[in-house]
């Protein structure tokens, strides 16, 4: 698989796997949702499958804002993209799927 390409998580915070076809004498590949089973079509060759999903799926990256400190108990903040309270060290907000990016 390319390094430097690789799919985005799905829309259901689902994590999406590139994963070979074989059929009628010819390989292909697709990109599917682990936990949705939501799937792209079939490509010849594995950077289109990821980049038809990657685009299927949007831009999901969103920073996280409004970050606080709760004496005791840990730090949170907002996703910029949905308005869910994250927790400090979340990769993914639980709620829309966006990959956080924390200041």
């Amino acid at each position: 698989m390319n390094k430097e390409l690789k799919p985005v998580r799905c829309g259901c915070g689902g994590k999406a796997k590139v994963a070979p076809y074989h059929g009628d004498g010819y390989e292909s590949f697709y990109v599917y949702c682990q936990k949705c089973n939501i799937e792209t079509d079939y490509y010849e060759f594995e950077a289109e499958a990821i980049t038809a999903w990657n685009r299927a799926m949007g831009e999901r990256t969103a920073k996280v804002e409004n970050q606080y400190y709760l004496p005791y108990l840990t730090t949170k903040g907002d996703c910029g993209k949905c308005g869910e309270t994250v927790l400090l060290g979340e990769k993914y907000c639980p709620n829309c799927g966006a990959r956080l990016e924390w200041e």
